[in-house]
């Protein structure tokens, strides 16, 4: 939604949306690298294109539990700026 009304851009999946906030200026290039490995994953959780272990996910949730959060405060400071 953010994408589509912000930067007036529909983007073609999970991942594109988060070329489209680091090309509109809205999301810096490591999380926007963040979210796109984050999207990656969700497809491949949600179609099961692989066996996912529950060790990777329990890892993945260890280690980034903050990348989400801070996408938000980014684009949230960034929108203010604008």
């Amino acid at each position: 939604m953010l994408v589509t009304r912000k930067c007036k851009r529909t983007p073609k999946g999970y991942v594109d949306v988060f070329n489209i906030l680091e090309e509109e200026g809205l999301l810096s290039h490591d999380l926007a690298e963040e979210g796109r490995g984050m999207a990656k994953f969700r497809i491949l959780l949600v179609h099961g294109y692989i066996r996912v272990d529950p060790r990777v996910v329990y890892e993945i949730l260890q280690n980034k539990p903050d990348v989400i959060s801070n996408m938000a405060k980014e684009i949230i400071r960034k929108l203010r700026d604008k």
